[in-house]
């Protein structure tokens, strides 16, 4: 192992023969200039040439709505000196692969950016894996906002049929007021829409939402959409709820795993103050030093260091046995990181305070 020789071929023998594709990439060009052929090649089936005969190749294997996504970790391994991505690829034999890029920012002796060196791995897999536990979690948090559900559904319907036995009643009287008839019909029009609003919601929250493209949403859509599964059930506990929306905010994302999160927070949140004397939620919508964030604040005091530390990681809780799986911030905050944001507790804030932020500022 003193010979730097052998100590040599047996690094190359070591990255021919691993598990991840490995590969460098010039400065400024980002022109690929070493790649470990094998593995490479068995990863996306591309003969390795393709990399280094067009250095756009790579990127137009990426299917489109991700395409974004990997090209930003080059900058922001350029900017901060590393950078981890997911994305999904098209393989030769046109199957998509989900794979993870990690990126590292090398130097010259001079202190200039030279090389990009990265490995990219398929995590295919794993992300089917996560797929079936994300849908777990779904089904699970609907399960506990079914009463609400049921309350928002049963509002509405109980008006139509009050409203239609009231017409009814005027359709059996001698005389009719024509404009008043229409006044009547036009609420239960528009408590009819409110019920289909919220199946429509339903069906969006419920289906598979991974390979949705990224869109333009407005923050309030997506706050007001998901308060159609808890609204009901939070202020039917005599718990305040408020939302505050900083002007027309807009980010973009895939709505319903943005529905999906606040819904997991405000979940947890309406547990959390249950017990407490002064019972409160509040949602806010802003941008803060550049980020549009959105924060889920409740009554409660915070939460402990042991705890918070704990808190996103798969399978913890401090739910009674029965009223929580565990996943649900674990499962929230690989949807934030999807999007290239992240989840995180605010320990400075004097209420519990969980922030979803997002890596952009509203457009």
């Amino acid at each position: 192992m003193n010979d730097p020789a052998t100590g040599e071929n047996i690094f190359q023998e070591a990255i021919e023969n691993g598990f991840d594709s490995v590969w460098i990439l010039s400065l400024p060009d980002f022109k690929l200039i070493y790649s470990n052929r094998e593995i490479t090649e068995r990863l996306l089936g591309y003969p390795l040439e393709n990399y280094h005969e067009d250095p756009a190749f790579w990127s137009s294997i990426v299917i489109p709505e991700d395409q974004s996504i990997a090209i930003q970790a080059n900058e922001t391994c350029l900017r901060e000196g590393s950078a981890e991505v997911t994305y999904r690829m098209q393989r030769k034999d046109d199957r998509f692969i989900w794979v993870r890029a990690r990126l590292r920012l090398i130097r010259n002796a001079s202190g200039h950016a030279s090389r990009i060196i990265g490995t990219t791995t398929d995590i295919t897999e794993s992300r089917e894996a996560q797929k079936v536990l994300v849908q777990s979690s779904k089904m699970s948090s609907l399960g506990e906002m079914a009463s609400g559900i049921a309350h928002e559904i049963n509002n509405p319907l109980a008006i139509i049929f009050g409203k239609a036995s009231l017409l009814k009643m005027q359709l059996d009287s001698s005389s009719i007021d024509k404009d008043g008839f229409k006044d009547e019909l036009s609420k239960i029009e528009s408590t009819a829409g409110r019920i289909a609003k919220i199946i429509k919601g339903l069906r969006t929250f419920s289906r598979n939402s991974e390979n949705d493209p990224m869109e333009e949403t407005q923050i309030s859509q997506i706050i007001e959409e998901t308060l159609a599964f808890c609204g009901e059930r939070i202020k039917a506990s005599f718990t305040t709820l408020q939302v505050q929306v900083q002007g027309e905010l807009t980010a973009k994302c895939r709505p319903a795993q943005i529905s999906q999160v606040l819904l997991n927070l405000l979940s947890n949140a309406f547990d959390a103050v249950q017990k407490l004397e002064t019972r409160w939620i509040r949602i806010e919508a802003l941008e803060f030093e550049g980020k549009l964030q959105i924060r889920v604040i409740d009554s409660g005091e915070g939460i402990s260091p042991l705890v918070a530390s704990n808190m996103m990681q798969p399978f913890f809780t401090t739910k009674e046995v029965g009223k929580g799986t565990g996943l649900g911030l674990s499962i929230s905050k690989g949807i934030m990181e999807s999007h290239q944001g992240q989840l995180y507790l605010d320990m400075t804030a004097q209420h519990t305070t969980v922030v979803m932020e997002f890596s952009g500022s509203s457009a």
